[in-house]
Order: structure tokens, then sequence, then C-alpha cells
């Protein structure tokens, strides 16, 4: 990872996570990711874990596989609870 990737995640958590999330659901307005972002890391800590895993495992939100902290599945079913 290089050093402007560790900052990103480190200084804004939630735009890392709102770009890697909108690569996979382009159609969920900025409200509906904070939203999804605030159930799945209420913290700080939490929201930089998950956007770190999530920049370097984009993949998780969408694969199935049971890696990563559990804010992952967090975020994956707050957004299931947005789509559906």
């Amino acid at each position: 990872m290089t050093d402007r990737a560790l900052a990103g995640f480190l200084e804004d958590p939630d735009a890392v996570i709102i770009s890697v999330v909108t690569d996979v659901e382009p159609d969920l307005t900025p409200a509906q990711l904070h939203s999804a972002i605030d159930q799945a890391a209420p913290t700080r800590a939490q929201r930089r874990r998950l956007a770190h895993t999530l920049r370097q495992h984009p993949d998780l939100l969408t694969s199935g596989r049971p890696e990563g902290p559990p804010q992952i599945e967090r975020l994956i079913r707050a957004l299931r609870a947005l789509s559906g």
C-alpha cells in the first residue's frame, strides 16, 4: 500500500469505503452509504479497519468469503437492507 493510500484510510475512512462500495452499488445515495457505514462501523477505529480491508480486498463485498473484520459482514447486511 502506498503512503497516499495509507493516509486515505487513516484520514478519511468514509471516503475510502464509499469509493469501494460505489463501484459495486453505484445507485446508492450518499445518505444511504453513510447510514450503512454508521451501522457497520460506528467508531472511527472500526471505520479505519473497514476502509483498510476494503482498500486491499474490495472483492470481499461480493465474494461471500468469510474473511476480514466483522465490519465487512455488517456493511454487507446494511447494504442488503437498503436494496431489499
